[in-house]
């Protein structure tokens, strides 16, 4: 995890977290292990996977975002 949050000028190469915009979904994959664990303990049970990725609708997508860079997580 990576300590202070993001900002929209930030250039981020390497992060914990990649989005990735399929539509009607989003796609959150954890980029190393604590991201991953970290994923796995927050959802809740009723969650979707798509590989090793969380499906986040739409609408929600944003609001987890600003969650997770609250949090000290990096979003590429």
């Amino acid at each position: 995890m990576t300590i202070g949050a993001q900002t929209m000028d930030d250039w981020i190469e390497d992060g914990d977290y990649r989005i990735e915009n399929h539509g009607s979904v989003f796609v959150v994959y954890p980029q190393n292990t604590d991201a991953k664990e970290n994923l796995r303990e927050n959802a809740g049970l009723e969650s979707m996977y798509w590989a090793d990725g969380l499906v986040v609708e739409p609408r929600y997508v944003w609001d987890l975002v600003q969650v997770l860079n609250n949090e000290g997580w990096r979003v590429i």
